[in-house]
């Protein structure tokens, strides 16, 4: 059941990638923007959240309020792609908002200097200060208005939600809800990535006294105790396998609506650098 969402490239110009935490929406939309850039798009991967990983995969030191390009020797094949990263300055963008729509100057700044204001940062911030933001009536009308503009834009044909989940049961149940919520609000919930799959060979699991010969006759120490622990793990990464992939084939199967699905399987070492980000992409692309 996988298909590539390579075509979102040419027919979206926004992609959003949602999901409950964990599951790595940060690597899949970083991979996404790569294979764009790489397609020949120019690209802007846009974080809410501080992200060191993101920023090391992408070959900067830190994320940045304003866009950075990534150098294009380190990932360009072909083509004119451009790709630029950057953080969004929440604590700016709602500093704005409260110029904007406070009634009077005196409002702005009891807001702007309120303790509660003051400590609440980051990606949760409207969950923070929900108790707080109730009580300043002033501004509702303006926030209504600019969350119309957002719901409306979001709802767009040019937009696309990539649903990232892992084969972790309740990440699965929590794709479910997102896929449900997007297309009860008549949202693109164009693809579902499975992301860090177990995989393993279907092979039948070694002996431990056939891998302690094999140790011993390369004259490994310790080849009972170690044919042992390799035959445990073996049998233990098969069962996790199995386990994946019938929650992989659930997950495909209970949102069969969703038009394009792909599997990113459990790699043997975290993306750090564009090379890895690249392999990943390979997957969705």
């Amino acid at each position: 059941m996988l298909t590539s969402l390579g075509d979102l490239f040419t027919t979206k110009r926004v992609i959003v990638t949602v999901g409950c935490g964990g599951v790595g929406k940060t690597t899949i939309a970083a991979a996404l923007a790569l294979a764009a850039a790489q397609r020949g798009r120019r690209v802007l991967c846009l974080t809410i959240d501080p992200a060191k990983r993101l920023a090391t995969s992408l070959g900067l030191r830190e994320m940045a309020h304003e866009a950075q390009e990534i150098d294009p020797a380190l990932w360009r094949t072909e083509g004119e792609g451009t790709l630029t990263a950057m953080m969004l300055d929440v604590r700016g963008t709602f500093d704005a908002l409260v110029t904007r729509y406070a009634n009077n100057p005196q409002t702005r700044d009891r807001i702007l200097n309120n303790q509660i204001y003051h400590s609440s940062t980051g990606a949760d911030f409207l969950s923070q200060v929900a108790e707080f933001l109730s009580d300043l009536q002033s501004l509702f009308g303006g926030f209504r208005e600019r969350a119309s503009k957002v719901r409306d834009a979001l709802m767009a044909s040019e937009v696309a939600f990539v649903v990232v989940s892992s084969p972790d049961p309740m990440a699965v149940g929590e794709a479910m809800f997102f896929v449900d919520h997007l297309q009860k609000h008549r949202m693109n919930a164009e693809a579902l990535v499975m992301n860090r799959v177990r995989q393993a060979e279907d092979l039948p699991t070694p002996s431990a006294d056939r891998l302690a010969g094999l140790l011993a006759d390369a004259n490994i120490p310790n080849a009972t105790d170690l044919g042992a622990a390799f035959s445990r793990a073996w049998r233990d990464m098969s069962t996790w396998a199995r386990r994946d992939a019938l929650e992989v084939a659930r997950a495909q199967r209970e949102m069969a609506s969703v038009p394009r699905h792909a599997v990113v399987p459990t790699l043997d070492e975290d993306v750090y650098d564009l090379a890895a980000l690249a392999h990943v992409a390979q997957r969705l692309v």
